[in-house]
């Protein structure tokens, strides 16, 4: 199903064939699993994401460093963070930057709010930030 404001679309949610089943959407619950960081682990609609693709391997790998870096509930909460983000940024770019971020050990929320310089579109940030430049291997 595919919401429109205008000739924009503000929403595109998978329909339920069935009578009486949901499909949960991950994006739905954030604001709550931030609160409440230890829920994610075992919660349906991350179990629907992983299944239909939404939460990629690199969403798994950011977890899983941020978690070993920062603790369960921090990590979680970092993960959470920069989900959200695709709410207000272009999806490949907060793909990329996690990425990006990933191959030089930074596991902060903070690290999809700039750009690597290999691509040309670097994001000024603060200026007491030590954030290495670097360029993606291939």
């Amino acid at each position: 199903m595919i919401v429109l404001d205008g000739r924009t679309e503000v929403a595109r949610h998978e329909r339920s064939t069935r009578k009486g089943s949901q499909i949960p959407a991950l994006d739905h619950y954030l604001e709550v699993l931030s609160y409440k960081p230890g829920a994610l682990p075992g919660a349906t609609a991350l179990v629907q994401a992983r299944a239909n693709g939404a939460f990629t391997t690199t969403n798994e790998a950011f977890w899983a460093v941020a978690r070993k870096t920062g603790g369960d509930s921090a990590g979680t909460r970092a993960l959470i963070e920069i989900l959200l983000m695709h709410r207000h940024m272009n999806h490949a770019t907060v793909v990329a930057d996690r990425h990006a971020a990933l191959s030089v050990g930074i596991t902060t929320p903070m690290s999809s709010q700039w750009r690597p310089a290999s691509t040309g579109q670097e994001r000024a940030g603060p200026t007491d930030w030590n954030i290495p430049k670097f360029t993606l291997g291939t």
